[in-house]
């Protein structure tokens, strides 16, 4: 804890093997300040509002140009303003925060309200949570410890809407650190993966390569897109579904249908026989960009969301939606290995990537978890 001077006086859980399912600690809101932290000389905090335009153009190219990017700076993650509208846009925007140096975005950080059930023993807790994303600082300021400040200044304005915990990921190790989870690849467009140089595919042939990742055309089961009929029996058997893992996110219809309704950034399908939706699979598409290639600006990415199966071999399902995803344009299809997902990376020939994350809770205390014990995705 001596090199994390910050996190040293922060409520997390350091513990690594507790068997206890609650807070770190408890306040009120008359605990919490009402003023924002102080920022240095010419810094100043703002709030985006994404139904501005303007606003929603300086969130998205700021992220675009200094989030995660790979090291030599060729390939960016594009955060679309459709994702990001579809993502952060809430009851509560006072959470999508920036800071401002001279009247430009320096720094970023955002929440985005969400219920996790979290289960040790025989306690089952039900939790609002903020999820933290987009924590981002300009290059040339990442000097002026600003990470704590940002993260100061979103508890304490989550704590006013009487929200007293948090979930986020990041790439370094942490005290509370609660699992890793690593990112497996299954290929699409093999030419184009292996003129890009991913490194999961360095030094195959393409022709073989090509034939032994191909992907058929035919559907096996009966799978759509999802439609808002569909909604009010989707959002029970999710939750249902879920209830056998440690942590997880809740819905109600609602947000269900609000969450997983297709649009340009979200793809949602149903299984549906005699009897109704038995089955459902999503994902999202978090593309990247292309830079400094004189051949391609940029590859369809999509992530592996959630879902729910009660009918079709989990295996059956992920592989039909590689068929629509195939013909959506997609060139490759990301999973982390949480979830159920091990049971079919083999089978589908996904394969290991070096991207990981590691999984973290602000002020709570809970039992160690195992990656397949987890159903909370990040975005």
């Amino acid at each position: 804890m001596e090199k994390h001077k910050f996190w040293n006086n922060q409520p997390i859980d350091i513990s690594k093997n507790s068997l206890e399912n609650k807070p770190v600690e408890i306040k009120t809101i008359e605990d919490v300040r009402k003023n924002s932290y102080g920022l240095p000389l010419e810094y100043e905090w703002y709030t985006f509002d994404l139904n501005n335009e303007d606003d929603l153009d300086m969130l998205y190219l700021f992220l675009l140009e200094y989030y995660v990017n790979n090291p030599d700076a060729t390939k960016r993650f594009h955060y679309s303003k459709e994702l990001l509208k579809w993502l952060l846009i809430s009851n509560f925007n006072d959470l999508i925060i920036g800071v401002k140096y001279k009247n430009k975005i320096c720094a970023t950080i955002c929440g985005i309200p969400l219920t996790v059930q979290i289960k040790s023993e025989n306690i089952v807790k039900q939790i609002k949570m903020v999820e933290i994303n987009f924590l981002c600082i300009h290059y040339n300021i990442r000097n002026k410890r600003l990470t704590p400040v940002l993260i100061k200044e979103m508890t304490r304005r989550t704590n006013l809407h009487d929200i007293w915990q948090a979930f986020y990921t990041t790439s370094i190790d942490l005290p509370n650190n609660l699992f890793e989870g690593t990112y497996y690849h299954r290929c699409i467009n093999i030419p184009k993966l292996i003129d890009l140089g991913f490194t999961f595919l360095s030094k195959l042939d393409v022709k073989k390569t090509s034939k032994v990742y191909k992907i058929e055309d035919t559907l096996n089961i009966n799978i759509r897109l999802l439609e808002d009929k569909d909604c009010k029996t989707c959002y029970e058997k999710f939750n249902t579904f879920h209830e056998k893992f440690k942590i997880s996110i809740r819905f109600n219809e609602e947000e269900f249908k609000n969450h997983f309704i297709p649009n340009k950034v979200i793809y949602s399908y149903v299984v549906e026989n005699d009897k109704g939706i038995t089955d459902f699979i999503s994902f999202f598409d978090l593309s990247t960009q292309v830079r400094k290639n004189s051949k391609y600006k940029n590859l369809k990415v999509a992530y592996g969301y959630y879902y729910f199966y009660f009918n079709t071999p989990l295996e059956n399902l992920v592989s039909n939606s590689l068929v629509l995803l195939k013909k959506e344009g997609f060139e490759l299809v990301n999973y982390l290995d949480q979830y159920d997902n091990q049971l079919f990376f083999d089978k589908l020939k996904f394969k290991k990537g070096a991207a990981s994350m590691k999984f973290n809770f602000f002020n709570w205390i809970c039992p160690t978890v195992k990656n397949d014990e987890v159903a909370l995705i990040m975005i």
